[in-house]
């Protein structure tokens, strides 16, 4: 299995004082995962959600200490329709929400903007020490499951 990385979250390294933390994750694409490692040598308990809430000893996911491990949000992120929508530019907005209707033999070298209007959802990865006064730290990175043949 061949994994790629799609950009660098963030690290949480302040769970020293025994609380749940967050990592605004944003945007994750619906096939890509989120590579989660320890890296403070203490166990860990994460979650990811949409709602942002916080992990405890009961409802997230143990990660031991000094390891790495693939996770997915509890509901899977949309991207939306994808439709490609007007942006009201025009001298009287009039055409704000409009959907585009492409024909052939049109001139496409002037500067022209189009706007993907998509429902994205926004995840959260909240963490927490396993045990009480331990110092865990987690690295946290997008990755996406590549075919190398």
């Amino acid at each position: 299995m061949a994994i790629r990385l799609v950009r660098h979250i963030g690290i949480i390294n302040t769970l020293g004082d025994d609380a749940a933390h967050s990592l605004d994750v944003g945007v994750i694409s619906p096939n890509n995962a989120l590579r989660v490692t320890e890296v403070g040598g203490n166990d860990v308990s994460v979650k990811i959600t949409e709602a942002g809430t916080a992990a405890t000893a009961t409802n997230g996911f143990t990660l031991k200490a000094n390891t790495s491990t693939l996770l997915t949000p509890d509901t899977k992120p949309t991207m939306g329709p994808g439709e490609v929508l007007l942006d009201g530019t025009d001298s009287d907005s009039s055409n704000a929400g409009d959907t585009i209707t492409l024909e052939s033999g049109n001139d496409t070298t002037g500067k022209t903007v189009l706007f993907h209007n998509r429902a994205e959802s926004n995840f959260t990865l909240s963490a927490i020490n396993e045990t009480s006064g331990s110092d865990a730290v987690i690295r946290v990175e997008e990755v996406a499951h590549i075919n190398t043949i």
